[in-house]
């Protein structure tokens, strides 16, 4: 079981569509955050230390969470999907970009099969 924090800016839109994405994927278990304080879902330390992975939606979110919890990332995997945030919640182009950069990251790194 590979455990996947999603995160953008306010735990709104995107990051909450990721998680509601693959929130029954066999063999993950996922959770989404934002990086804002008046995020839906804060990113905490305890969240941090909690993901195997972290896959933020843009660069700004990876560099917050380096400058904030450089402490607790140790033996995290990071990657940045670079996906915009001109869609709202489960929209279905959203769907359609998240869907295909984490399937894409899932594969690369032999998390499942292509």
């Amino acid at each position: 079981m590979i455990k996947i924090l999603f995160v953008c800016s306010s735990n709104v839109n995107r990051s909450r569509t990721a998680e509601d994405i693959y929130a029954n994927r066999q063999g993950l278990e996922v959770k989404s955050a934002g990086i804002l304080p008046h995020a839906r879902t804060p990113v905490t330390e305890e969240l941090l230390n909690w993901a195997d992975v972290i896959l933020v939606m843009h660069k700004v979110h990876l560099q917050t969470i380096e400058q904030k919890f450089a402490d607790c990332l140790d033996g995290c995997t990071m990657d940045c999907l670079h996906v915009s945030s001109v869609f709202e919640y489960m929209h279905p182009r959203l769907i359609e970009k998240i869907t295909e950069k984490v399937d894409a990251w899932l594969v690369k790194h032999q998390v499942i099969n292509g």
